[in-house]
């Protein structure tokens, strides 16, 4: 896997404009596409050299704004990853919870 160019981060204030920005990993780059398996992986690069991943993997998934029991064919059901240099890629699965901190401490650091 090839290097990537940093992206700028927006400034996020709060964990609500964090959790928007994460939600929205589909304005990300698309870093792996692979048919063969109906996964798509977004990363986005921080300045600190880690990576936040999203995998995505094509499913029916439930139509929660149809009435009723409905279901639709789409991308959903995200992985959240926190690659960090030298850790294995699985060793960096975690959660939404953790991208939203190292969101912050991003900001921290960039705010000195």
């Amino acid at each position: 896997m090839g290097e990537t160019k940093r992206d700028v981060l927006p400034i996020l204030k709060n964990d609500k404009e964090r959790v928007a920005f994460i939600d929205a990993y589909a304005a990300w780059p698309l870093w792996i596409e692979t048919e063969e398996t109906g996964e798509r992986y977004y990363r986005y690069d921080l300045p600190d050299g880690t990576a936040m991943i999203v995998k995505v993997y094509w499913a029916r998934l439930f139509d929660y704004s149809a009435k009723g029991c409905a279901y639709r064919n789409g991308y959903g059901r995200e992985e959240y990853y926190l690659l960090v240099p030298d850790k294995s890629f699985r060793d960096c699965r975690c959660n939404r919870s953790a991208l939203i901190e190292k969101l912050k401490e991003v900001r921290k650091r960039e705010n000195g």
